[in-house]
């Protein structure tokens, strides 16, 4: 990623009346860069997980033990379920077009 300097902004006057005298804050914008198809897909991977997680400690509370679940072993169903969604979802996601790929067909076997 190229290193892009910050411009320097000069506070600007507050234009509230309550505090003239008070300079307003102005906040530099950072460039945005593409995000990677797979970390998408990891971040909303893992969300999703955690949904999936609790849903399967209720369904397990529900109609298998009829009793909580000790804490122990929710932690262990909140991190499989969450690691195996994010997992799934970074690996369907497309891969990232690099400069250089090339889009020509394989020579036939």
């Amino acid at each position: 990623m190229p290193d892009i300097p910050a411009s320097p902004v000069p506070p600007q006057r507050s234009r509230s009346l309550l505090a003239p005298h008070i300079p307003q804050v102005v906040t530099l914008k950072a460039p945005r860069y593409p995000i990677s198809a797979k970390t998408h897909g990891a971040w909303l991977g893992a969300g999703t997980g955690s949904a999936v997680a609790a849903i399967v400690v209720g369904l397990i509370e529900t109609y298998v033990t009829h009793r909580t679940v000790p804490a122990a072993d929710v932690s262990l169903i909140y991190t499989a379920c969450t690691a195996l969604v994010a997992f799934l979802g970074s690996y369907i996601a497309p891969h990232q077009a690099r400069p250089g790929d090339s889009k020509a067909p394989l020579p036939p076997a």
